[in-house]
């Protein structure tokens, strides 16, 4: 191996080392972070200080309390769900507890939120994830087949930008997007394919915001009304 071949060597070998000390280092960030917070995610993620290139958890994120945890500023560039998967991670609401999810995206800089399985809860109660997400405008979430989930009143779902919202499973529980002016067609459509049709003879009433009702078709609410049974509100 001549002068020039020994030279390149070395400085592989450091840059090895230099990585494997990186590495070495976000694990232990990693696993003191997650030691110290245990279950309870309450602004854990808060902050506009977790971006794309300081939000690389290793593990699921899997909290009983959610409160504020992706909260004043958090975010990232891509989707959130998207952003997790490429590190191998995921969101794991099934520990979360009969709190349900609690203004988890307040004043949040996250746009797309991405798919959020709110199938797994373990208690009916969803609870107020998107209350006061201002900046938030695209979410899928995930809800149990049976539509037995309810949500956490009128701040389920203030979000004044939310214009990409949709379902799978059923909404089986009053709902109010009273304050989502910006819903786009296929999301409206979307929310109305995923009611329950009514069966057992107890009221449930759908609100949308006044100009997003307003541009409702005959069919729509003869859908929402007749054909499911819910007071439109």
């Amino acid at each position: 191996m001549n002068i020039a071949e020994k030279l390149q060597a070395i400085a592989e070998n450091e840059q090895k080392v230099y990585e494997a000390g990186k590495q070495a280092e976000h694990d232990k960030f990693w696993a003191n972070f997650f030691s110290n917070i245990g279950t309870n995610g309450s602004q854990a993620f808060s902050g506009p200080g977790w971006k794309d290139n300081t939000f690389l958890p290793d593990r699921d994120i899997a909290f009983a309390v959610w409160t504020h945890t992706f909260a004043m500023g958090f975010r990232v560039t891509e989707s959130l769900t998207d952003w997790l998967g490429k590190l191998g991670v995921k969101l794991d609401f099934s520990k979360t507890s009969d709190s349900g999810l609690v203004e988890t995206f307040y004043q949040t800089g996250q746009k797309d939120v991405g798919t959020l399985d709110l199938s797994v809860l373990p208690y009916e109660k969803i609870g107020t994830p998107f209350a006061y997400a201002v900046s938030t405008t695209t979410a899928h979430l995930i809800l149990k087949s049976d539509g037995s989930q309810t949500f956490g009143g009128e701040n389920a779902f203030r979000a004044t930008n939310l214009t990409n919202l949709t379902f799978e499973g059923v909404i089986g529980n009053n709902v109010t997007f009273r304050y989502c002016e910006k819903l786009s067609n296929e999301s409206v459509q979307n929310i109305i394919d995923h009611l329950l049709t009514i069966t057992d003879g107890v009221a449930r009433t759908i609100t949308f915001h006044a100009n997003v009702k307003a541009k409702l078709t005959d069919e729509q609410i003869a859908t929402i009304t007749t054909e499911k049974g819910w007071t439109l509100a």
